[in-house]
């Protein structure tokens, strides 16, 4: 098996369906094509992503949210580049369209299969979004993307264009806990006021606060940021000016400023934004000396893993137990990877334990089958999300899932 590709548990925490698909079977990433595109339902919030959550760390009301959002009601893009045997972890490239249903320009795809890059898109978080939403999908979809695969967290970057490139500007400046990296794409904006050059007297607003010193420090210090312009952007200008008086004035140490000659207000074309990918992957120095961070090896990773893994047990025992089979599978050379999976037959050779595990599974399972289900409504084969909803409601009618079902079921013609 591809070490690269890994689930725990036979359960997946991202749910993919090929919105071209016949067969039955949930596709494993390794079995599909180069260049898959999914549209997919995503399982698990980000701890971020919660309204309330947001409004902690940006320290605004959104008194205009329509209330917080159901996950399951969202559909991304994922694109997978081809498997490798590298043994490298992948990076993952979260992208924010500014239309209402838009995921990354397809011509970019071959950008992420040359540098290793998942993408992974929210198809309903234009301009019309409340912005809220909008940064929550994006760590929603950074989460279970992180969640499934093997991903080297200094690799996980944020882009967009217009609105969306604002959007990328917001969570990379507020969260760079989860995205050191960012290419916004003609449309940046910032913490501070900014004179508009050529009209004495007028200001760009600002539209968030400073973040909280960690986050302003970390993006300051260990986060890289390309702003990516063209020279007829209708935004060029206000780019421009948020680069000089923005990040430079207050001592961003890795921000780039890009302009594409004759370039309106539209995306980048291909070769440029592979320019800002390639900033974007250049390794920081080290805190202390000039030699290069190097990705942990899978000795050292594996180690950090299993000490999340044990914290996880300390509060929620199926998730710490299914990151303990993860790693026992991703990392089974490894002195780590044994010890995760020693820990978890000693956890299912408890029975009390065990009965929460498997409830936990099943709940796992009906929410599978029902985010598949959805998955092919949205695809327009009700033939095929009808047997998924019967067999929930016939396996798992104690579930939630399977009111959900019974309601779909409702609505789908004889």
């Amino acid at each position: 098996m591809n070490p690269r590709w890994h689930f725990g548990l036979g359960v997946v925490l991202l749910v993919c369906a090929v919105v071209a698909a016949q067969n039955d079977a949930i596709p494993a990433p390794a079995d599909q094509p180069q260049g898959a595109v999914s549209t997919v339902h995503l399982m698990q919030r980000s701890p971020h992503s919660p309204i309330a959550k947001i409004k902690q760390r940006v320290r605004r009301d959104f008194r205009d949210a329509p209330g917080d959002y159901d996950l399951a009601d969202e559909p991304f893009e994922l694109y997978l580049p081809p498997p490798d045997d590298s043994g490298e972890p992948w990076g993952l490239l979260v992208w924010i369209s500014p239309f209402e249903t838009g995921g990354m320009p397809e011509a970019y795809r071959p950008i992420l299969d040359r540098h290793r890059l998942i993408g992974v898109s929210p198809l309903d978080a234009g301009n019309e979004r409340n912005l809220a939403h909008r940064l929550g999908l994006a760590l929603d979809a950074a989460h279970n993307v992180m969640a499934q695969y093997d991903i080297a967290p200094d690799r996980v970057y944020v882009a967009g264009f217009s609105g969306g490139g604002r959007c990328s500007s917001w969570l990379a400046m507020n969260w760079p806990d989860v995205f050191p990296g960012a290419i916004p794409t003609c449309g940046c904006d910032f913490y501070r006021p900014m004179k508009v050059p050529d009209q004495p007297g007028k200001f760009w607003r600002a539209t968030f606060h400073a973040p909280l010193a960690p986050q302003l420090l970390a993006a300051r210090t260990r986060s890289r940021f390309v702003l990516l312009t063209g020279e007829q952007d209708t935004n060029r200008l206000q780019t421009h000016t948020i680069f000089t008086q923005g990040f430079q004035r207050d001592g961003f140490r890795y921000a780039t400023y890009m302009e594409v000659p004759g370039l309106g207000h539209a995306p980048a074309p291909p070769e440029w934004f592979e320019k800002a990918i390639i900033e974007l992957d250049k390794p920081l120095p080290l805190l202390r000396g000039d030699s290069p961070i190097q990705s942990p090896d899978p000795q050292q990773r594996a180690a950090a893993k299993l000490d999340a893994a044990r914290q996880t047990l300390e509060s929620d025992l199926p998730a710490g137990y299914r990151e303990l089979v993860g790693i026992a599978k991703r990392f089974a050379d490894t002195d780590a990877g044994r010890e995760a999976d020693e820990l978890a037959q000693q956890i299912m050779a408890d029975p009390d334990k065990r009965q929460i595990i498997l409830e936990a599974q099943k709940t796992d399972q009906a929410e599978q089958l029902l985010a598949l289900a959805r998955n092919f409504l949205a695809s327009d084969r009700p033939d095929l999300a009808r047997p998924r909803l019967e067999t929930l409601v016939r396996d798992y009618n104690d579930t939630p899932q399977a009111d959900t079902a019974r309601n779909l079921l409702a609505t789908i013609p004889q």
